[in-house]
């Protein structure tokens, strides 16, 4: 029930974020602390304890509050359960709980500890959201490729030893991250001849490099994602985001020009 009652609430944010789109994309909340309660709700900690998040400086998207996406994965990098949220404009506090296992894969968490990454979401990005449920590992995926990452923290999960964490902070991937790639939910091994391009052109990812493979989640130009190569075909390059694989058509990535790759030529040998 607690994930039916957090949609409906992503439902009435993204009925409201749609009437102000056109008045360009708002920027939210600038940082932000998150907490860990397990007293509240003693019983209900197995799944995910209760949270809650303060932001600094939130601004009203058009429903009266800012919206962060809070994503929860094991220590592998694999999705678990993303909860959609709202910050009071008076006092930046919002929260929710885990639910592990509530992600459309059903996965549960099988290495500690659980990282939860909280991202910030424009207005602009919950209209590229519409249709989505914050249970598709679709929605993560545009989450971590285009909105701001703000904060993250750590708890055991019941049962497992603890490790290192995953860090999104640490994942370029991630709006807002910096440093080197963490590998993400298969601990994806990444090539020396794999290079970071840039989006010269907002574009749909594909889950194929076909025309037809078209997905709903978008990128924006300017964003980056690891280039592994190209198909058979020459058209799409296979591009990596926090450990899964999609296609894009070629014309729409290039170089990226930042003060580690300086502008380095994207990999064009061929793979699968």
């Amino acid at each position: 029930m607690r994930k039916l009652r957090k949609f409906s609430a992503v439902i009435i944010v993204l009925t409201v974020f749609m009437s102000i789109i056109s008045s360009g994309a708002v920027s939210g909340a600038s940082s932000a602390t998150i907490a860990f309660d397990f007293v509240s709700d003693p019983g209900d900690v197995g799944d995910g304890p209760d949270f809650g998040v303060v932001g600094t400086d939130p601004v009203d998207d058009g429903s009266g509050c800012d919206a962060v996406a809070v994503l929860m994965v094991d220590a592998t990098g694999t999705l678990t359960d993303i909860d959609t949220i709202c910050l009071s404009l008076i006092t930046g506090i919002g929260g929710s709980d885990g639910d592990y296992g509530s992600i459309e894969t059903g996965y549960l968490p099988t290495a500690g500890p659980a990282t939860y990454a909280v991202f910030d979401l424009t207005a602009a990005d919950i209209a590229a959201l519409t249709g989505m449920s914050d249970s598709e590992v679709a929605y993560g995926a545009y989450i971590i490729a285009n909105c701001n990452f703000l904060v993250e923290g750590y708890v055991d999960v019941v049962g497992l030893t603890s490790g290192a964490p995953y860090s999104f902070g640490a994942s370029p991937a991630a709006g807002g991250g910096g440093g080197e790639l963490v590998p993400g939910p298969d601990m994806v091994a990444i090539p020396d001849t794999a290079v970071v391009g840039s989006f010269v052109t907002t574009t749909a990812i594909h889950w194929a490099p076909r025309a037809d493979a078209v997905s709903t989640v978008v990128m924006e130009a300017g964003k980056t994602a690891w280039v592994y190569g190209v198909d058979e075909s020459g058209q799409f390059y296979k591009v990596m985001l926090s450990g899964k694989f999609f296609w894009v058509p070629v014309q729409t990535m290039g170089p990226n020009f930042d003060a580690v790759w300086l502008g380095r030529p994207l990999p064009t040998v061929v793979v699968h």
